[in-house]
């Protein structure tokens, strides 16, 4: 599966930032962006995640998915999602078995499938549970109306969830 490496040049761009880029010193195929936004370090990660280890990323604070879990196929979401938690849970406060979870804010959209088979991809509240409710709280924080701009006919409803520590 082909990635696209276009999404950091707009975010800095649109933030107005000139990042830095520097190449994983153990693997050449990991690159990552930074730049200074309001004081604070911003990373961006060019990488196959799947191939990414909590050793290359280091502590993480948050995780914002806004494409990334409705761009993914029903079979690669379930891998996805236990990546990036493994990726962000911070194994140095270990009690056990719990891990602290690092929060993730997590955007959805829901529509009738069979109009659009994605990407992006619907995902309804009872996907949300199979893919996050073994390591996390979900809390809907909002929905709206929404549309897909290659299918703007359809009734499209967008999703932002709060997954945090149970």
């Amino acid at each position: 599966m082909s990635w696209s490496k276009q999404p950091y040049k707009s975010f800095f761009a649109e933030q107005n930032i000139e990042p830095t880029v520097y190449q994983q010193a153990d693997n050449p195929a990991i690159r990552y962006y930074q730049g200074q936004l309001s004081g604070q370090t911003i990373t961006l990660w060019v990488a196959d995640i799947f191939a990414l280890t909590f050793e290359d990323v280091g502590s993480i604070d948050a995780v914002y998915d806004k494409a990334a879990l409705i761009a993914l196929p029903a079979d690669m979401r379930v891998r996805y999602s236990e990546q990036v938690r493994k990726l962000s849970s911070d194994t140095s406060k270990a009690d056990g078995a719990n891990n602290e979870i690092t929060p993730q804010l997590l955007l959805t959209l829901n529509y009738d499938q069979r109009k659009k088979n994605g990407p992006p991809f619907s995902i309804n509240a009872n996907q949300l549970e199979q893919y996050y409710s073994a390591h996390y709280q979900i809390c809907e924080l909002a929905n709206k109306p929404s549309s897909i701009g290659s299918a703007p006919d359809i009734t499209v409803t967008e999703h932002v969830w709060l997954l945090s520590n149970k």
